[in-house]
């Protein structure tokens, strides 16, 4: 996105300038985005990929509980990630959180997220597609979240 973003600051024969406000100048997006060294990013990010078991390498799962009562958000996702960290016993499956993602609360409503991260997730997925507990209201999945 930097370097699409520096492709739009000039037209035609003006030249652009682009300015990126950043914590972290060092970080290797940065580094290769400023030297249009596309290739080396590209390595350096599929081995960030491999070692967190992000997509395209690994899959994830995104699953968002949503309750009026805090108490029976907590509940329900404590026990849903319990659950699922049995269910993926001797995988080689992250189970990640109950966690609040972003606003802890919107229109009323308390949100916890919990996060699966894996190779394969097709057994788990399965489970969770015969599983009772994701026929119950305001539970979201997003399967490869951005």
């Amino acid at each position: 996105m930097l370097t699409q973003a520096a492709g739009r600051a000039g037209r035609g024969n003006k030249s652009g300038k682009v300015v990126v406000q950043t914590y972290s100048p060092e970080h290797y997006a940065i580094q290769h985005s400023t030297h249009h060294d596309y290739v080396s990013f590209y390595e350096e990010e599929i081995e960030a990929r491999k070692a967190l078991l992000y997509p395209p390498i690994g899959e994830m799962i995104q699953i968002t509980l949503l309750d009026e009562k805090l108490s029976v958000v907590r509940t329900r996702a404590t026990e849903l990630a319990n659950t699922l960290r049995q269910a993926c016993e001797g995988q080689r499956i992250d189970i990640l959180g109950p966690y609040e993602n972003g606003a802890a609360k919107i229109r009323d409503m308390y949100r916890l997220c919990i996060m699966i991260r894996g190779i394969d997730l097709s057994n788990l997925k399965s489970h969770m597609y015969h599983s009772d507990i994701f026929t119950l209201p305001h539970i979201y999945i997003d399967v490869d979240p951005v």
